[in-house]
Parts: structure tokens; C-alpha cells; sequence
């Protein structure tokens, strides 16, 4: 598997691949070009450099896409980030941005089911466990000697016996022994799976192929030797081979991100330009009292021009204080590389972008929205402490030079512009909490302790 995170040179690949340079370039443009015939996602970019030569780069998508020849990992660039927590994320918060290849998939992923990492790795184990039994279950034969104490034409066998006249005859008799390493390691893991996946429908696939796969002995190392587990795999068992990598990372608890060799999972492509921003949508939905609080996000709003210009303009959030009508405009900004030692650097672009939307809707203050391994601050949550103590850390909070934010002077008009990072690193209470820190802050500044 290629792992693509950030800029890599197509030479190092085909090194990797033990390919030439041209068969390998042309093999990415193949894989690039199914992945946006299938998906309508740009995965990544193939260019020639003068320097470097050719060379490819990541896009806002992260997942995994494979065209048969090469499989691919397109690695989120945040720090301590991983395909499979943002596959999380996607499901939580409504996951248009998120493509899946299997059909099964999708359809759990579309019902009330949860999609984990788990159930990606599951779906491929079924899949190579299927072909197993529908090709034949792999086993050594062993032989047994047994006494032999059938008739014999006229001879009484037993009497001849008891009486010393002659001896019991011996037969071998040979039988199929299945508790093999390799479907002892596949039995395991087809427990393992079974406890641990979400979708309900795939839960009933792991259950039915339980009572079908043989029932073997479990092993309990926690590393498995791979080369020793397909002793008895003929070379043409692909199934098997693929059963036997997915088993491992399943029993040594890989996330779908980290697997390798056999281990091909199905593809998963998601956007993180668009994932980001329902993230951030989501959250502040759910986290703001909707009976005081308005989240929009990419509403359509007439340009502030006489005559009036066609067209509109779209901030990605907006939320609105109902009771005094002020708003606060978010821009969610899937920029991770241009940061300082007091936090994400703010391009012109951005800074003229966020200032039109700001002066436009008339807001006290905006907020460009980062995604972060690790925010440098976060604003606070109200905890158990009594109101005027938790009033005392937000003003100390928003007074803070921590919380990164500018005055935007133009004219006679004057903005508040900040700057907040988003944790997508750890467990997905983590992004939450994060959220959370947010929505306290938008509170702030649409309260009293906010900028007029």
C-alpha cells in the first residue's frame, strides 16, 4: 500500500513498488482517474517538476482507494489525525463528504447503523471467508491405525482372535485435521469482529460465517508470524491470503489506515475541506440553544450593493442572536501547514474573504475555524462553577492574547477577526469538547461580555 501524506516524489514510489518511474506514473494516473470516475473526487496531483521530477501531492481528500494494481492511503495531513477517526466524524455529522465502494457499507451507513473502522476491516474478512468456504476449507490429513474386526468371507474373526489362532488386522485410515495456525488465527478474528462491529447487517454476515468456518482451536499470540500461518496456503488461495493479513491487523488492533500487504479494505474517500465544515456546522447546531440561537450554514445571502449586484454570497456558518439580531460569521478553513507559535496564519484571501462577510451581515466579530492535532487554546466550558465565577474566566479568556484575534479597521466600521482551532486528534469526545469550547465563545460574543 502507498501511504501519501503530503508531497512525495513518483521515483520513491516506484523504488517502493519495484516498478519503473514511467509504468509507475502511469499506473497513478490510472488509479487517479478511476477514483474520480467513481467518486468525483480529486485524490491527489500528479505533476513533472524541474527539480524533482514528477511528483504527487495530496488533496483535501483522506481514505482509500485501490484500482486493482495499486492501493492507496490518502493520509490526513493534521498531525495525530487518522482516516478511521475521521470516518467517525463523517457518520456523526451527516457525511455528505464521505464516498464508500461496498454496497453493504453504504447501506449501514445510511440507516440508523454505525460505520466504525472496524466494520471496513470486517467487510473485507467476510468477503475473503466467503470465498474460503465456497472454495474449500484448507486442512492437513493425518493417518490413524485402527483394528480391523470386519467379516471375512467365512471366518469368524473375533473367535479366530480370542482363540490366538491368528492376529487382529491393522488398517490406516486417514482423516482431514482443519485446526490449522491459519484457520485457527481467522476463527479468532472472526469473533473478535463480531463483538466489535457496529452495522447490524453485518453483525448477522460475521454470525452466519461463525457457524460455518470450523470450529478450531484459538491461538493467543499477540503477533503473529504471517510467513508461518501460510504453511499450508497454496499459492493460488488469494482468499486466504487475504483472510490471513486481515485477521492479523483485526487480532492486533490496526485501525483500517494502518493495514498492509493482503490486507486490502474497501475504499472509503472523504473530503476534508467539506467534512471540517460539518463538523463545525454540526456541533454548533446541536451544542447552541436553538430557542435563542440561529445556526445557518451556507446560506444564501444578497450582495450589499446599490444597484443591486447579482448573485449571492455564502459564509459557510452564521449564527444569529434572535433576541438582539446580531451575528457571528464563521469560516471553516481546512488549512493546517501555515501556522505560527501563536496559531494559524491568516493569508489574504482569507482576511478579505472573511472581512466582506463580516461587514456585509454587520457583525461584532468573525472566526476563522482551523483544524488542529493540537489547539494552543481553547476557549472555557461551564463546569459546576457558580455563574459569576465562570463569568470571571470568560472575560479573562476574551481579554487573552491566547485567543488570537484582531481588530479590522475600515473606515468608520470596525470588526473583531479571530482565529480558532478545532481538535480533530484523539477520540471523537475530544472533537466534541472542542466544539463545545467554540460554542462558548460564540455565546460570549454575542452576550454582553462580547465585542459591540
Amino acid at each position: 500500500m502507498i501511504n501519501l501524506k503530503g508531497k512525495t516524489s513518483v521515483a520513491d514510489i516506484a523504488d517502493g513498488l519495484e516498478m519503473s518511474v514511467d509504468d509507475c506514473r502511469v499506473a497513478l494516473q490510472d488509479l487517479y482517474q478511476k477514483s474520480v470516475f467513481l467518486y468525483g473526487v480529486q485524490p491527489f496531483t500528479l505533476q513533472f517538476e524541474s527539480e524533482s521530477g514528477w511528483t504527487i501531492r495530496n488533496t483535501s481528500a483522506v481514505g482509500l482507494i485501490s484500482d486493482g494494481r495499486l492501493t492507496m492511503s490518502l493520509e490526513p495531513k493534521i498531525p495525530n489525525v487518522s482516516i478511521s477517526k475521521l470516518l467517525r466524524l463523517s457518520q456523526e455529522f451527516g457525511g455528505s463528504s464521505l464516498r464508500i465502494s461496498d454496497k453493504r457499507l453504504l447501506a449501514a451507513y445510511e440507516s440508523t447503523d454505525e460505520i466504525a473502522s472496524m466494520d471496513l476491516m470486517a467487510t473485507s474478512l467476510c468477503d475473503a471467508v466467503s470465498s474460503i468456504i465456497r472454495l474449500g476449507i484448507l486442512a492437513k490429513y493425518s493417518e490413524e491405525i485402527e483394528r480391523d474386526l470386519a467379516l471375512r468371507g467365512g471366518i469368524a474373526l473375533e473367535e479366530s482372535i480370542s482363540e490366538g489362532s491368528m492376529r487382529p488386522p491393522l488398517t490406516h485410515v486417514g482423516f482431514r485435521d482443519e485446526r490449522i495456525d491459519c484457520n485457527s488465527v481467522i476463527a479468532a478474528a472472526l469473533s473478535k469482529a463480531r463483538g466489535s462491529v457496529r452495522a447490524k447487517s453485518l453483525q448477522a454476515e460475521l454470525e452466519y460465517l461463525i457457524t460455518e468456518f470450523p470450529k478450531v482451536y484459538l491461538l493467543r499470540e499477540k503477533f503473529w508470524d504471517t510467513a508461518n500461518l501460510e504453511e499450508f496456503v497454496p499459492s493460488n488461495r488469494v482468499d486466504y491470503r487475504t483472510a490471513i493479513a486481515m485477521s492479523i491487523a483485526i487480532l492486533n488492533g490496526d485501525s483500517v489506515d494502518s493495514t498492509s500487504g493482503d490486507a486490502i479494505v474497501p475504499q472509503c474517500i472523504m473530503d476534508l475541506d467539506l467534512l471540517f465544515e460539518e463538523v463545525c456546522a454540526g456541533s454548533l447546531k446541536r451544542l447552541l440553544n436553538p430557542e435563542r440561537f440561529e445556526v445557518l450554514y451556507n446560506s444564501k445571502h444578497p450582495h450589499p450593493t446599490l444597484p443591486e449586484m447579482p448573485g449571492f454570497y455564502k459564509p459557510d456558518i452564521t449564527v444569529r442572536d434572535k433576541s438582539s439580531g446580531k451575528t457571528v460569521v464563521l469560516d471553516a478553513k481546512n488549512k493546517y501547514s501555515s501556522r505560527d507559535a501563536t496559531g494559524p496564519t491568516i493569508s489574504n484571501p482569507d482576511l478579505f474573504q472573511i472581512s466582506y462577510y463580516g461587514l456585509s451581515l454587520q457583525s461584532p466579530a468573525v472566526v476563522l475555524l482551523y483544524p488542529s492535532g493540537s489547539p494552543l487554546f481553547q476557549f472555557p466550558i461551564q463546569g459546576s462553577e457558580g455563574f459569576d465565577r465562570y463569568e470571571a474566566k470568560v472575560r479573562t479568556s476574551l481579554a487573552s492574547e491566547k485567543l488570537n484575534q484582531y481588530q479590522v479597521a475600515l473606515g468608520s466600521n470596525n470588526l473583531s477577526l479571530m482565529t480558532y482551532e478545532i481538535q480533530l486528534s484523539g477520540s471523537v469526545h475530544d472533537t466534541w469538547e472542542s466544539a463545545a469550547s467554540l460554542a462558548s465563545l460564540i455565546a460570549a460574543i454575542l452576550g454582553d461580555l462580547g465585542p459591540s
